[in-house]
């Protein structure tokens, strides 16, 4: 284990070169990884690699061979979804009913006439709204 410092401005390219250089290895070879074995891009700040209650802790490791194929379980990752689009069915038309989000919006026009009648209730709206 080795400990480093760093600011707010420290980016993921400088502690690996900084590791490196300490470890007298190359950092063309080595990648930083989370404990949660995210890889990190070089460019982000170091801050910016941990999730919300995630250990602050980087690995360095090696880099893979590019000529080892994936892995199974990383090709069924990064296939596509097979699913309709969220709203629609098979025949390409929206599962709601046109003609009453068109009656819904006809009524908008109306509403704020009506909601001044109730005074209470208008009132309440219109500070949400300032707010």
């Amino acid at each position: 284990n080795l400990a480093f410092r760093i600011d707010g401005g420290t980016t993921i390219l400088q502690l690996r070169n900084s590791a490196c250089k300490y470890w007298g290895v190359s950092p063309d070879n080595f990648i930083l990884r989370t404990m949660a074995n995210n890889k990190c891009q070089d460019d982000n700040k170091v801050k910016e690699c941990f999730k919300q209650g995630e250990i602050a802790q980087l690995r360095l490791e090696m880099k893979r061979a590019s000529a080892e194929p994936p892995l199974e379980e990383e090709l069924k990752a990064i296939q596509p979804k097979r699913k309709t689009r969220a709203g629609r069915n098979k025949g390409g038309k929206p599962k709601y009913n046109a003609e009453g989000v068109d009656k819904i919006q006809k009524f908008g026009d109306n509403y704020a006439s009506q909601l001044k009648k109730m005074g209470g209730i208008y009132f309440l709206l219109k500070l949400r709204d300032i707010k």
